[in-house]
């Protein structure tokens, strides 16, 4: 893994500090909800479905899971992380929930074990190429990878890794980069949808708001008539069928 230890040393402290965590946890989901909630939108019947989490975090997200009867297998490389999960988790979920630390990069589950595989803002941690050939290992036959991740491109998210980042000093991430797709295409059908072109300006304000409802559908517009600047948005979603 990509600075492992310093990955696992950031996020061991990070979720420690609970006034941090919570106060960039809100912002961020806050931020990029409308690309959460289409990739929700891709997972279907999920009762007893057996799904793996990649980089669980504090489980934030894990609920959506859980109340549809899924069985979740998190997995996570800070102990930190998953402390805070089973806290949330374990005693409700207890027959449907697991945490497991270890290293996405080497998974220790069967072939063909999971019928879905969720990330979100991993990828930018990890061996793109590895991870993904790893999790299709994992997949059943049919079975999806579904992760929310930032591109590599946009210049707004560029100025901000480099000034305001809170990893910026001990983490180099490797953001996704869509030239990556035609690679996994070749061996795995995948599709993507790109989220904030104009409107990540405009992320800071309430999205229900008529300035951001217009710029976002502006940008639905530019990401359907405009395929080469699909690589200048912020944040894609990806979905990988086996």
């Amino acid at each position: 893994m990509k600075n492992a230890d310093s990955i696992q040393d950031y996020y061991n402290k990070f979720y420690s500090n609970s006034k941090k965590f919570k106060a960039l946890k809100s912002k961020f989901a806050l931020y990029y909800q409308e690309a959460r909630l289409y990739a929700f939108s891709l997972f279907h019947d999920l009762k007893d479905k057996k799904i793996l989490e990649i980089g669980i975090g504090s489980g934030y997200e894990t609920k959506i899971f859980l109340k549809q009867r899924a069985k979740v297998t998190a997995i996570d490389i800070s102990s930190r992380a998953l402390e805070m999960a089973n806290k949330r988790y374990k005693k409700a979920y207890k027959n449907s929930f697991r945490t497991v630390k270890g290293d996405i990069h080497k998974l220790n589950f069967n072939a063909n074990s999971f019928d879905y595989i969720y990330g979100n803002s991993i990828l930018m941690f990890v061996d793109h190429k590895k991870v993904l050939k790893e999790c299709t290992r994992v997949l059943k036959p049919k079975g999806k990878i579904i992760i929310v991740d930032s591109l590599n491109k946009n210049l707004i998210a560029k100025i901000y890794r480099k000034l305001r980042a809170p990893w910026r000093r001990s983490i180099r991430p490797g953001y996704y980069d869509l030239k990556e797709n035609s690679a996994f295409s070749r061996s795995y059908k995948i599709k993507y949808r790109v989220f904030y072109f104009l409107s990540i300006f405009l992320l800071s304000l309430d999205h229900r708001k008529l300035l951001f409802r217009i710029v976002y559908a502006i940008d639905n517009y530019i990401s359907k008539r405009f395929k080469l600047l699909h690589q200048y948005f912020w944040i894609v979603v990806l979905e990988i069928t086996k």
